[in-house]
């Protein structure tokens, strides 16, 4: 099952069995095995809430934008008090330009940050926006 949702052949990982791998590096795990020996980097997922001038200025827009751009997963949302909430999954590297490249509008303001990671959604495929707070 890890393989399937790796896209990695369980019988050739630079040349080894993957499960041979795994059992002679007994501090890995058997998606760490992979990992390593396939030079992929680890998906996480974090929930960020963003303070300052961030509503009414395309903030959802430029986050969809990015995150298409550079791969990442997940959602946006206005929250009632006047905060961006931003659940996004990906790599570090992804979910940091993603960040960099909201920053870098003309528009957006961010005094700060409520940044926590949380579990991974493994059937995610896109990022959207989401109308659950009663803010439009």
């Amino acid at each position: 099952m890890i393989f399937e949702q790796m896209n990695v052949n369980p019988y050739k990982v630079k040349g080894k069995r993957a499960d041979s791998c795994a059992e002679n590096a007994s501090a890995l795990t058997l998606e760490e095995c992979v990992r390593y020996n396939t030079g992929m980097k680890e998906i996480i997922r974090k929930h960020i809430v963003f303070y300052g001038w961030v509503q009414g200025v395309g903030f959802r827009f430029r986050a969809k934008h990015a995150a298409d751009r550079y791969g990442a997963t997940g959602w946006v949302r206005n929250d009632a008090e006047g905060t961006v909430t931003l659940e996004i999954q990906g790599t570090e590297e992804q979910i940091e330009q993603v960040i960099l490249t909201i920053e870098q509008s003309s528009y957006i303001r961010i005094e700060n940050l409520d940044i926590r990671e949380i579990p991974l959604l493994e059937k995610e495929r896109s990022f959207g926006f989401r109308f659950d707070s009663g803010v439009f």
